[in-house]
């Protein structure tokens, strides 16, 4: 089987992206752990659900969500078979596969994709959309993170990404394009991640900045 580009970054992945922000703004847990709570804010049935983080990487995302959602059963999927391997050997307390195949159909009350789209080639996101929607409970929720091409710190990282050298920014109006294309339901759209770190204190704003197309990436929840 031919390896993938993330089968030859799984083992720098972490490095690669760390060096990709700026010195002020390299906490790249931070962000993972911002996105997390924010779905767990946003979930009101947190016991007891099925999870699954499509493009779970290297398991970053995984490991966070295993500390909020402690009662669920969590679901990894990643095309890199390595990425795969690297989370097996540390822990193997969740469902992980590399193949589409084995993800079970309407079994997920949640779906985290958190920048998958971006990787993805433009011609193949409905039909990923589509594969979200298979794998979605009719209740179940999508969730999907990406950059917001309009916010500059984000354009920044983005070009200076070594991971993100064969991507490009997804809009969200193309990426709801594409949902509808699907037969998806748009939800909601939010615009997220206003302050690193070092501003955690003004978090608190940001609920009244959803709104405002300048957050460093985007949430678009979706349904069936």
């Amino acid at each position: 089987m031919k390896k993938t580009e993330f089968d030859y970054l799984s083992k720098d992945y972490s490095s690669l992206l760390k060096k990709s922000f700026p010195t002020a703004f390299e906490e790249v847990n931070y962000f993972t752990s911002y996105k997390v709570k924010l779905i767990y804010d946003l979930t009101k049935n947190k016991k007891d659900i099925n999870i699954l983080d499509f493009g779970c990487g290297t398991g970053a995302s995984l490991k966070i969500i295993s500390k909020y959602f402690k009662s669920c059963k969590i679901w990894g999927y990643d095309v890199s078979k390595e990425s795969i391997k690297k989370i097996k050997k540390k822990n193997n307390k969740f469902n992980l596969t590399s193949n589409l195949k084995n993800i079970p159909s309407k079994k997920f009350d949640l779906i985290f994709v958190s920048m998958v789209f971006h990787h993805i080639d433009k011609r193949n996101h409905q039909k990923i959309l589509s594969y979200c929607k298979k794998f979605s409970k009719n209740t179940g929720v999508i969730y999907i993170f990406e950059h917001n091409p309009l916010n500059p710190v984000t354009n920044y990282v983005f070009k200076n990404n070594l991971i993100d050298k064969n991507a490009e920014m997804v809009a969200p109006r193309k990426l709801i394009k594409k949902s509808l294309a699907a037969k998806l339901r748009i939800v909601d759209l939010k615009y997220t991640l206003f302050f690193p770190k070092q501003l955690y204190f003004l978090r608190f704003f940001e609920k009244f900045l959803f709104w405002l197309p300048f957050g460093a990436q985007y949430l678009l929840t979706l349904k069936k």
